[in-house]
């Protein structure tokens, strides 16, 4: 089978790399060009004069001529631009294809999106006390947009309308993985005034190689993950917030860990610092290991410390893979400190 040839000019811009991946991943030939001296070792670079020099048409033509270069991807406007200029001259013999639009559009598209998440969220609680701005909205929608997780935008809402009416104290999340939510909530709880995040979380195979029955396939994929890579990762993704920090244990032993802070004031991390707490929970995050009994013991062991009228969230209470959160949830349903909840975006949110 014959490969199809992309050109990647120019290559130096950061932006290429993703598609660079797509193309490489479809099977095809992936070629490299660039105008300035670059230090890329990991494959040959052809070099091009610059789209405004008299020269640069000819070798542009000679490289997809020697090469059979079928699609070029530009993540340049302005070289995109000259690109389909030339590919518009009937004088110019070689047809290729333009396989990106615009990086402006891009951009635009993705802010335009943004922000039109944070005016959706606004028209959608009408005109209640404490919400926050369309563009916080929008930098919320696009930095948890940007971590990798499973959390959907659905969640994000159903977060964003909570914390509207979440009291002081700590926020803590059972299951962090990259910090997709662990943001979320970092960013909520600093907006409102609330108070610390701390993220419980192992970030080992070990926690994560059984997540109870039927659920093998899930077992399987968490062996394949660099989890001490995955912690850096979640440290890279919440440094921006200054009341963030972490409890890298099971959520068995990071209870009394949770509880010596608390009664400290503070807790203390490498990476992160020093962050307040107030020893007392005002919303627990459950979205550890999903087996009904590690469930249970997750509920069981920090409810305790959730105040009157703090709020309970079970991940995954409509797991596919499993109904171990459901079990454990429908359970606490029936706690008498239970004063009301609802159902959203697969998660079971309880008030005391």
């Amino acid at each position: 089978m014959i490969k199809m040839n992309v050109l990647i000019f120019p290559c130096n811009i950061e932006s290429a790399s993703a598609f660079v991946e797509h193309a490489q991943s479809l099977g095809a030939n992936v070629i490299y060009a660039s105008s300035i001296e670059t230090q890329e070792q990991r494959h040959q670079v052809h070099h091009l004069p610059y789209v405004n020099t008299p020269e640069f048409a000819d070798a542009f033509l000679d490289l997809i001529n020697t090469h059979e270069i079928a699609y070029v991807y530009a993540a340049h406007d302005v070289v995109l631009q000259y690109l389909h200029r030339l590919k518009n001259e009937p004088s110019f013999s070689k047809k290729f294809m333009i396989c990106n639009d615009y990086q402006h559009k891009v951009y635009q598209a993705k802010y335009e999106e943004a922000l039109q998440f944070g005016t959706d969220v606004i028209a959608e609680q009408g005109k209640k006390p404490g919400l926050l701005s369309v563009e916080k909205y929008a930098h919320l929608y696009m930095q948890f947009n940007a971590v990798p997780g499973q959390s959907d935008n659905a969640k994000l809402k159903s977060l964003i309308q909570l914390f509207i009416q979440v009291e002081q104290g700590d926020v803590v999340e059972i299951g962090s993985y990259w910090g997709r939510s662990a943001y979320a909530l970092g960013f909520l709880a600093n907006q409102h005034g609330i108070g610390t995040t701390i993220s419980v979380d192992p970030w080992d195979v070990i926690s994560n190689d059984s997540q109870g029955e039927g659920t093998e396939v899930v077992n399987e994929a968490s062996r394949l993950i660099d989890w001490d890579l995955v912690f850096r990762g979640f440290i890279v993704n919440v440094s921006g917030l200054n009341n963030i920090n972490y409890i890298r244990k099971p959520s068995d032993d990071a209870v009394y860990a949770y509880q010596q802070a608390g009664a400290q004031g503070s807790l203390t991390t490498l990476e992160l610092g020093t962050t307040p707490l107030s020893g007392t929970i005002a919303l627990l995050h459950i979205d550890g290991n999903h087996m009904y009994e590690q469930v249970k013991r997750d509920i069981d062991r920090w409810l305790p410390h959730v105040k009157p009228g703090g709020w309970v969230l079970v991940d995954d209470y409509d797991w596919s893979f499993g109904d171990g959160p459901k079990k454990a949830g429908d359970e606490l349903l029936n706690h008498a400190r239970v004063s009301e909840y609802f159902f959203a975006s697969d998660t079971l949110f309880i008030r005391l």
